[in-house]
């Protein structure tokens, strides 16, 4: 963890060494996270002429490639937009026939609000999710709560 903590790699660094790590197995799900964003993986069966391309085209990008925000915002919004995306695709389908999705989680106001929040407050190592455990009190069950 000290490490990460004390790396400066910038983006397309990172970028870069992670075309170099996408064919061994990813580390334990207990190491820490603190990189610039999970590296690509691929998936075991990949050959190895399609792993060099994959390699080839991340090196490619990775010089003009720019980081969202500093290291810890820019996971942060990896995070909300790659979950997005199928919200996002599910609320076209549910359109199709009719159906209005609501997913106030991507809320404008909401996604503010969570990332004004300082990151040891979110994510302490000591409990799981504090902020969305402190609004949901008093709506869903506390044994749900304290899992």
């Amino acid at each position: 963890m000290l490490r990460q903590l004390c790396d400066g790699t910038s983006y397309s660094r990172w970028l870069n060494g992670a075309a170099d790590r996408l064919t061994p197995p990813p580390p334990p799900d207990t190491a820490p996270a603190l990189d610039w964003g999970p590296t690509p993986r691929l998936a075991p069966w990949v050959t190895p002429d399609a792993a060099d391309a994959v390699r080839e085209l991340i090196r490619t990008e990775a010089a003009a490639a720019r980081p969202l925000g500093p290291r810890g915002l820019h996971d942060d919004l990896v995070g909300i937009r790659d979950s997005a995306r199928p919200v996002r695709q599910i609320s076209r389908l549910a359109a199709r026939i009719g159906l209005t999705l609501s997913a106030p989680y991507y809320d404008d106001r909401v996604l503010e609000a969570a990332l004004a929040v300082r990151r040891e407050e979110k994510r302490p190592p000591w409990g799981y999710k504090p902020l969305i455990q402190e609004a949901m009190r008093g709506v869903v069950p506390a044994q749900v709560l304290g899992r």
